[in-house]
């Protein structure tokens, strides 16, 4: 059976344990070559599933605000949201935003480019 990852499964120890298990030196770099800050996000430590919550409802509200809780603490929640921008990322939890505050800031910044 495939484990789901719930909010009632986490506790705050655990993503505290996780963090911990996240902390870089002080000699890292800030932004990494490529693709290999995706090594690098708390999202590895923790099952893929919380990621895309594909329920509707209270069960799926509680998923994605326990998934933006824990890229508000991740080291590459930057570069993460940089990368759903540029290859626009449709579905699941990027850099601490959903497909639809995504699709708002694109629409921002087409706006503003127009507006120039």
């Amino acid at each position: 059976m495939v484990s789901r990852l719930t909010p009632a499964y986490v506790t705050w120890d655990k993503l505290a344990k996780v963090a911990r298990h996240a902390q870089f030196a002080p000699d890292t770099p800030t932004i990494v070559d490529d693709q290999e800050w995706m090594l690098l996000g708390l999202c590895n430590f923790i099952d893929p599933e919380i990621w895309y919550p594909e329920q509707q409802g209270r069960s799926a509200w509680g998923q994605k605000k326990l998934a933006k809780q824990i890229c508000r603490k991740c080291p590459v929640i930057d570069q993460c949201l940089e990368y759903a921008l540029t290859h626009n990322e449709e579905w699941g939890i990027w850099g601490g935003t959903d497909p639809t505050e995504r699709k708002k800031m694109k629409g921002d910044k087409s706006k503003l480019a127009d507006a120039s």
